[in-house]
């Protein structure tokens, strides 16, 4: 019986006491974090940050690619296989200070002679040599004896500065510039330098209503060169000459007069319009059947020639205008101009205070 007691006051848990450890899971048990426990909170908690900041790298990254990198990389220009890219076009719009559109007609004139006159019959070289000949030639404004290469040197990177092209790109384009004038001189002398010549007389005013004026007096019978001679002529080199352009082919002629060389000899033509606030009255003095064509004259007759040339040319090449919707349209031009004005500031950040 003694041993019996003594077993029990050893085991409290058996009597309900009170006193003694806990059993795991009672009421008073204390939830105490370890160190891997908050190490593993930390983890995830950085985790979370980096995604987020991923995701909004991510959207911020595609919005900067879609407003500014994917804009340069569109195909402006399309010409059978070749290609101009908007980053390529801004450049070359900014480096010639043209209206876009003219610029996207002389690109697709250059790709299609880069293309055609390097094949038979034509078969026209440029080597690296050309080029570089051509460019110092280029930076001594036509004298390439009187430059040293010290000067192309800072010539070609103020250039490349200028322009904003690549080495690559500009020498691209240098070989092209040969390749027309190498084409303009084939053209020009496989073409016929005795042809039909008018001697052009012209009256010009600056404005219709002074026109009206000069072809009343004409239809009343007045001399058409004593007209020209007159203050009625409001250009006063020719005023001087009696309004004598000299003898010149048909394919020396700007487009306005073209019409001109068919009338009859002594007919004073309609009034023209030559351009913003210049118009003018022709006429045909003399008509040669057969002339030679004056030196001064011949240079233009070549270049009307290589207009010619591609007139005919084009319609043999496939030729795309791209913009970023529906061709070339009106909101890509604005943003061309846009972007034009951008580089413009860029370049001038005291004019654009």
């Amino acid at each position: 019986m003694k041993d019996s007691r003594k077993g029990a006051a050893k085991n409290p848990a058996r009597n309900g006491s009170k006193s003694g450890a806990r059993r795991p899971g009672t009421r008073g048990k204390q939830n105490t974090a370890t160190p891997a426990t908050l190490t593993l909170g930390l983890t995830q908690v950085v985790i979370l940050v980096v995604v987020v900041a991923v995701i909004v790298g991510g959207v911020a990254g595609f919005a900067i690619y879609r407003d500014r990198v994917k804009p340069l990389q569109t195909k402006v220009l399309i010409v059978d296989d070749m290609s101009v890219d908007m980053r390529y076009f801004l450049k070359r719009v900014r480096m010639m200070g043209r209206e876009p559109l003219e610029v996207m007609q002389l690109l697709t004139r250059e790709l299609i002679i880069t293309q055609v006159a390097v094949k038979p019959p034509y078969s026209i070289e440029v080597t690296e040599q050309d080029v570089e000949n051509y460019m110092r030639e280029t930076a001594a404004r036509g004298d390439a004896d009187t430059i040293t290469d010290e000067e192309v040197k800072e010539w070609y990177r103020q250039t490349l500065n200028d322009s904003e092209l690549k080495d690559a790109e500009f020498r691209e384009l240098m070989r092209r510039n040969l390749l027309s004038l190498r084409l303009t001189d084939y053209l020009g002398e496989r073409m016929p330098t005795v042809v039909e010549q008018v001697r052009l007389y012209i009256i010009v005013f600056a404005s219709p209503e002074a026109g009206n004026g000069v072809m009343t007096q004409l239809e009343e019978g007045a001399d058409f060169l004593e007209l020209a001679r007159s203050e009625a002529n409001a250009d006063e080199k020719l005023r001087a000459t009696g309004g004598d352009l000299g003898w010149l082919p048909r394919g020396a002629m700007r487009p306005e007069l073209a019409p001109v060389f068919d009338l009859p000899v002594g007919e004073p033509s309609r009034m023209l319009a030559l351009g913003a606030n210049a118009y003018a009255v022709a006429m045909v003095g003399e008509r040669a059947a057969a002339r030679e064509i004056a030196p001064e004259v011949l240079e233009a007759v070549k270049a009307s020639a290589l207009s010619n040339w591609f007139n005919e040319e084009y319609q043999y090449h496939t030729v795309e205008f791209h913009g970023f919707s529906n061709g070339y349209d009106s909101e890509t031009d604005l943003w061309v101009k846009w972007q034009l004005q951008r580089m413009a500031r860029h370049d001038n950040p005291e004019e654009s205070r």
